[in-house]
């Protein structure tokens, strides 16, 4: 992605999409407080939907040790030195947070709204 499609993709979003200003300062709120410990450049998002895809292809499947490998993996490749994850499975995403800092690596999540 060049920098002239970036610009023209942000000049897109702020036409056509309005986030409402609650929802803007919540997830100002998460990001001062569960993001804090790094700068934003340095952390990767990370959002494993697996309750709800696995009905619709048990292809999703992948197990914990091997999601947590593949964010290693990704932080690595990319230079992160924390990871924010996300998971429509709670207890999933717990154990993960216990591995990925056990791993050496900065963890943060947001507790889910729905699941």
């Amino acid at each position: 992605l060049d920098a002239e499609n970036a610009e023209e993709g942000r000049v897109a979003f702020r036409r056509w999409i309005r986030v409402r200003q609650p929802v803007l300062e919540r997830a100002t709120q998460v990001r001062e407080i569960a993001l804090a410990a790094l700068p934003l450049s340095q952390w990767l998002a990370v959002h494993i939907r697996q309750t709800d895809k696995l009905e619709q292809c048990q292809a999703n499947r992948i197990s914990r040790a091997a999601l947590a490998a593949q964010i290693r993996a990704f932080c690595t490749a990319l230079s992160c030195r924390g990871a924010l994850v996300c998971s429509d499975d709670p207890s999933l995403k717990q154990a993960l947070l216990k591995e990925l800092e056990a791993s050496g690596l900065c963890v943060a999540h947001h507790d889910s709204l729905l699941s």
